[in-house]
C-alpha cells in the first residue's frame, strides 16, 4: 500500500464541498486508487490523502500473517490499512458488528471474510455461528461447517424460532453465570472446574428485509444486542439498506462497532458511522468503520474469489 498526504489551505469564502466534490476528479488526473480529503485543526486547513492500493490482498495471507486464536479473544478482520497493514478486531470487546453497504459494495466479500476467519481461527468448541439469510444465496456454503449452530435459517418461521432459541440461551447463560458468581462468559470460561461453553455468533444478512417482513425481527435483535455480550452471545448484522428506520437509535447505542462501504447517499453514511463520506467510497470493499479506539479508520477489504468459497465448501464436506 503506497499513501501519500499533504495538508492545504483553503482561501475564506471557499466551500468545503466545492472541495469534496473534486475527490474523484483528483484520483483520476493523479492516477491514484482514492482521495480523501479532512479537516485538520483550523476549520481553513485540510489534509489531502493519496492511496494505491493493493486490491488482491487475501483474508488467507492475513491469517498467515497474524497469531492464532486464544480462548479469551474472537478475533475476526474486516480488512487492511492504507498503509497495507491488516485491521483485526476483537468481537468480545466490541461486541456486536453492524455493516451497510449497497450492491457491489463488497458487503458480501466482507461478510464471508469475517465467517472464514473465526471459523480457521478457532474450533467449534470454543465458537458457535448461528446464520439467517432470507435471500438463501450467501451463507448456504456454510452448511457443513462444523460451527454451525442447527441449520442455517432462510424462512421467516425458522428466522423467529432461531430468534428465539438465542434469547433463551441468553437467559439460561445469565443464570449460570449468577449461579456461579462470574460477571461474564470469558471469566466462566477460565475456570478449570467447569466445562467450558463456545462464543454464540448470531450472522444475519439482509436485515432490512427481514424487518419489512415482520416487525417483531427488531425487538428481538434489539434485545440480544443489549444483553448478549456478557453471555458470550454476539451479532454480525449486513445490510444493503441502512436507513434510519432499519438502523433504529437503539440497535446503534448497543452496537458502537459499525461499517459503512459504499452506500446509496450521504444520510445512509450518517445513520451507520454518524457522518457523510462513505456515499463516496469506491465500491470496491473500501470502507469506514467507527466505534474502534481510533475513531473513523478507512480499510480495504479482502479480496476473495469464488474458487476460494469453494475451497472452503468442499474442505468441509470432505471433514464430514
Amino acid at each position: 500500500m503506497c499513501q501519500q498526504q499533504f495538508n492545504f489551505q483553503i482561501p475564506d469564502g471557499t466551500k468545503i464541498k466545492q472541495i469534496i466534490d473534486l475527490k474523484d476528479e483528483i484520483a483520476f488526473y493523479l492516477g491514484v486508487d482514492y482521495v480523501d480529503i479532512r479537516k485538520n485543526g483550523d476549520p481553513r486547513n485540510f489534509t489531502l490523502e493519496l492511496g494505491r492500493g493493493n486490491s488482491n490482498r487475501t483474508l488467507f495471507e492475513a491469517l498467515s500473517d497474524s497469531p492464532e486464536g486464544v480462548d479469551d479473544k474472537l478475533l475476526i478482520n474486516p480488512g487492511f490499512d492504507n498503509k497495507g497493514d491488516d485491521f483485526t478486531l476483537d468481537l468480545i470487546q466490541a461486541p456486536h458488528l453492524l455493516i451497510g453497504g449497497t450492491t457491489s459494495s463488497g458487503k458480501s466479500s466482507l461478510l464471508h471474510n469475517l465467517i472464514i476467519s473465526l471459523i480457521s481461527r478457532y474450533h467449534s468448541g470454543h465458537v458457535k455461528l448461528a446464520m439467517i439469510d432470507p435471500k438463501q444465496v450467501e451463507l448456504s456454503l456454510y452448511k457443513d461447517i462444523p460451527h454451525l449452530f442447527g441449520n442455517i435459517s432462510y424462512q421467516m418461521d425458522d428466522i423467529m424460532s432461531l430468534l428465539g432459541q438465542m434469547i433463551d440461551m441468553m437467559e439460561q447463560r445469565y443464570s449460570l453465570l449468577v449461579s456461579h458468581g462470574f460477571r461474564n462468559l470469558s471469566e466462566y470460561n477460565q475456570d478449570e472446574t467447569v466445562q467450558k461453553i463456545p462464543y454464540q455468533i448470531i450472522v444475519i444478512d439482509e436485515y432490512a428485509d427481514l424487518i419489512y417482513q415482520n416487525k417483531k425481527i427488531e425487538n428481538l435483535v434489539a434485545r440480544l444486542a443489549q444483553k448478549g455480550r456478557a453471555a458470550g452471545l454476539h451479532l454480525i448484522i449486513a445490510t444493503q439498506r441502512p436507513s434510519a428506520d432499519i438502523i433504529t437509535p437503539v440497535l446503534k447505542a448497543n452496537i458502537p462497532v459499525r461499517v459503512a462501504l459504499k452506500v446509496a447517499s450521504m444520510e445512509n453514511s450518517r445513520v451507520i458511522i454518524g457522518k457523510s463520506g462513505a456515499e463516496n467510497l469506491t465500491g470496491k470493499g473500501e470502507m469506514l468503520i467507527t466505534g474502534t479506539r481510533e475513531g473513523i479508520k478507512r480499510l480495504h477489504g479482502y479480496y476473495i474469489s469464488e474458487t476460494d468459497l469453494q475451497d472452503v465448501r468442499a474442505y468441509y464436506q470432505g471433514k464430514n
